[in-house]
C-alpha cells in the first residue's frame, strides 16, 4: 500500500489502513502482518501510530 506524496497527510493511508483491517476480520483473521522498509521511517512510524509492533528484523548482504 502507498499514497502518493501529493495526498499523504489527509487520512487516505489511516482510511486505506481501516478498510484493510475490515476486510480481514469479515474474512476470519486475528493479526495483519506487514513489511516495511528499515529507512522508511515515515512509514513505520504510520503504522506503529495504528497500533503495530516490530516483530523481526530482515537482514541481507549483496555479494
Amino acid at each position: 500500500m502507498g499514497v502518493s506524496p501529493k495526498y499523504r497527510s489527509q487520512g487516505i493511508g489511516k482510511k486505506l489502513m481501516g478498510a484493510i483491517e475490515d476486510v480481514a476480520k469479515e474474512k476470519g483473521a486475528d493479526k495483519i502482518y506487514l513489511s516495511a522498509y528499515i529507512k522508511n521511517h515515515r512509514g513505520i512510524s504510520f503504522y506503529k501510530n495504528l497500533g503495530f509492533e516490530e516483530i523481526s528484523l530482515d537482514l541481507e548482504k549483496d555479494l
